[in-house]
């Protein structure tokens, strides 16, 4: 493994597909297995909009629900997939079949 240190940058490489690069932002790991801990990270209003992401629902059908504006709730999703660790809006879906009971 190789690192290397510059103000404000730091690099860990184990190889050319595993690289890990960060310009002074702390990386928040994943949700656990239980998904306890994903559901920690997220500020309540976050747990508002999983499970209607779950349901399949649109930013703008969620933000009808929430009172907010689609934006908000774009911004609120981008929150969710970076703190969860998911891509898509299936991924979080998937992640609520798999906690169900706890989201």
């Amino acid at each position: 493994m190789r690192e290397v240190h510059e103000s404000r940058y730091t690099c860990f490489r184990s190889d050319a597909c595993n690289s890990t690069c960060t310009l002074g932002v702390n990386v928040r790991a994943g949700a656990d297995a239980s998904g306890r801990r994903g559901l920690d990270m997220l500020s309540r209003r976050e747990r508002e909009v999983v499970p209607l992401l779950a349901e399949g629902l649109s930013n703008a059908e969620i933000a009808k629900r929430l009172f907010v504006t689609p934006k908000t709730i774009e911004h609120h999703v981008t929150n969710i997939l970076g703190r969860l660790g998911l891509r898509t809006r299936s991924e979080v879906a998937a992640w609520v079949h798999r906690t169900a009971g706890e989201v």
